[in-house]
């Protein structure tokens, strides 16, 4: 195997930065004291000059050729007259470079994410180890990856805010610009879609229809040309193709397996529609059974790499696999890794969850205590869905003699940046179909 070449850096430019400072501290300090750090200085000497400068400044003093000198003699630096003479080097290339500082900032930060890059391909190297475990492998390389690559971004992270970006903010609000469409008119007006970034959890109990409106959630972002991700721990490719294509076709699946094409009107029409459709969608499937978050993690950067990404959606958290001294910890790692997923892709991620059985209770209508053993659901998600259809639990007619038959309702039973509130739906059980109540009346 090749050795890879030691880590480079630009020797020149952090003489020169260093020089600057020396030269006119009280200009240029200021200007790079949030995006220049000690990691920055590939040479030792380099770091401690730099060091030993930022700590004079900070106590109020001066970081010229005598306090640098002094500071590193007291640090025990051999041949104090080489240090001088050194210094006083830095200073007179530092005189003209203090001029050009944004140029010469850019060039050290670029030789430190070479520097980067080369030990990041080193670590890479090391977990070909056959005693790690290759998906846990993968998703290490991904994340040190995404480390360099996003390092740039991490420059600069206190900033003021400025009159351009308060105006930007104050025009992207008043254009009503929505995130991932969920497919139902209003939710969609009660969340604005699905921002990227956010966890969304949707929640029920058995039965209520958690992967359907999942799925009517999935067909509609890739509709709206956002590629979407399933990962389906619980149902095989197959069963969630039919599941689409029953919902979207509105095709009664028990009939339909019944009778067969020949004795259903207009379902081999319906289903060859909706199949050139789904077709090409931009709809991606992995029906491995109980995965670790870092087989999503790991699986969701290729995609994103490769055909882009919009939307995440995990079928579901209890059986994911994880690690965690009681259950209720195991879940919390899963929805504190799915919230740094969306940070982290800058896309929504939809997690469906499980709701604990409540079977004495007269009110069978879920809340958020609902959420199945852990706090860290709600805590996590900055939307929960909770789904509730009565018709499952009272029959198709209430006590008071309410015609019950399809009612279905999702509950925003949290929003971190809106209202919160239910939306009635219909739920077409022979197609597992959800529908605006507008169009159903």
């Amino acid at each position: 195997m090749p050795q890879l070449a030691e880590a480079p850096f630009v020797a020149d430019s952090e003489a020169l930065v260093l020089g600057a400072i020396i030269s006119d501290a009280e200009t240029v300090i200021p200007a790079i004291e949030e995006r220049v750090g000690e990691a920055d200085f590939a040479r030792p000497l380099h770091r401690r000059v730099f060091r030993i400068a930022m700590q004079i400044h900070e106590d109020g003093g001066r970081p010229d050729i005598v306090s640098i000198g002094a500071a590193l003699t007291e640090l025990g630096e051999s041949d104090a007259g080489q240090q001088l003479a050194y210094l006083s080097q830095l200073a007179d290339a530092g005189i003209y470079a203090a001029i050009r500082i944004e140029y010469h900032v850019e060039k050290l930060r670029e030789s430190t994410r070479r520097r980067r890059l080369a030990e990041a391909g080193r670590k890479i190297q090391a977990l070909a180890d056959p005693e790690i475990e290759v998906e846990e492998a993968i998703d290490e390389a991904g994340r040190l990856v995404l480390d360099v690559a996003t390092d740039a971004a991490l420059v600069e992270s206190l900033r003021k805010i400025e009159g351009p970006e308060i105006r930007q903010v104050i025009e992207e609000k008043a254009s009503k610009k929505t995130g991932v469409p969920t497919g139902f008119r209003d939710v969609d007006r009660m969340t604005f879609g699905f921002a990227p970034g956010d966890l969304v959890v949707i929640a029920g109990a058995t039965g209520m229809g958690k992967t359907s409106y999942a799925l009517q959630t999935a067909v509609s972002a890739a509709r709206s040309g956002y590629p979407v991700a399933i990962f389906s721990l619980e149902m095989t490719r197959d069963e969630l193709i039919w599941r689409m294509l029953c919902a979207e076709g509105m095709i009664d699946a028990s009939k339909y397996r019944r009778d067969g094409p020949g004795g259903y009107p207009d379902s081999t029409w319906r289903i060859e529609r909706v199949s050139m459709e789904l077709k090409d969608l931009p709809i991606y499937v992995d029906d491995t059974s109980a995965v670790p978050l870092s087989h999503v993690r790991s699986r969701c950067r290729r995609m994103k790499a490769k055909h882009g990404l919009g939307l995440v959606v995990i079928d579901h958290l209890q059986i994911m696999r994880a690690e965690g001294e009681t259950r209720a910890q195991a879940l919390a790692e899963v929805t504190g890794g799915c919230k740094a997923l969306a940070k982290d892709l800058g896309v929504p991620v939809v997690l469906l969850s499980q709701l604990s059985r409540f079977k004495d209770r007269a009110d069978k209508r879920p809340t958020l205590s609902d959420l199945r053993e852990s706090g860290a659901i709600e805590q996590d998600a900055n939307t929960v869905l909770l789904l509730h259809r009565p018709e499952y639990y009272f029959g198709p007619t209430s006590k008071q003699g309410d015609n019950l038959v399809g009612k279905a309702e999702c509950i925003i039973a949290k929003q971190r940046n809106g209202a919160t509130g239910i939306v009635d739906l219909f739920f077409r059980a022979e197609c597992a179909r959800f529908e605006d109540l507008e169009d159903r009346e």
